[in-house]
């Protein structure tokens, strides 16, 4: 009689951790689908140019540009945006080019972690790659960058 009490009792929290724990899992995968609806993790594209900055935008002020959301500091920032939009996105989608031409691979940049060359705006993984490519961007340029979200733009 006690073992069958204990099988049913071992049965009973078998079943009732993977619930809790696929319940917590739920959870995160909610989260985490809400992080990346917002491009350059919630920095306003104008601010980089206007204001030499990383900013981060509000959720008041938000533009959709080819299936994507961008926010902004300001409404005014939007009306700059619009004008031109392809002029205010990182160049790579915003990978940072140091990584793609020393080792070819893709890293996300750091939107943070960036510097604007020839009107250009280049994210970098780490202030190292930015160290290195402010001491000679002209390394960095030319036909392996300028790939703006499907864009050419000149040198």
């Amino acid at each position: 009689m006690l073992k069958k009490y204990l099988a049913v009792i071992a049965l009973g929290l078998v079943c009732l951790f993977p619930v809790q724990a696929s319940g917590s899992h739920a959870k995160d995968k909610v989260v985490k689908q809400k992080k990346p609806s917002v491009e350059l993790q919630g920095y306003c594209p104008v601010a980089y140019y206007k204001m030499n900055k990383a900013v981060m935008g509000k959720p008041e002020f938000k533009v959709t540009y080819q299936g994507k959301t961008y926010q902004f500091v300001k409404k005014m920032a939007i009306e700059i945006f619009k004008k031109d939009p392809e002029a205010f996105l990182p160049v790579d989608l915003g990978n940072c080019i140091v990584c793609k031409i020393k080792s070819a691979k893709e890293v996300v940049g750091d939107p943070e972690v960036f510097s604007i060359y020839k009107k250009k705006l280049y994210f970098f993984a780490t202030k190292k790659q930015k160290e290195m490519f402010d001491a000679k961007p002209e390394s960095f340029v030319g036909p392996h960058a300028g790939h703006n979200h499907g864009g050419s733009h000149s040198h």
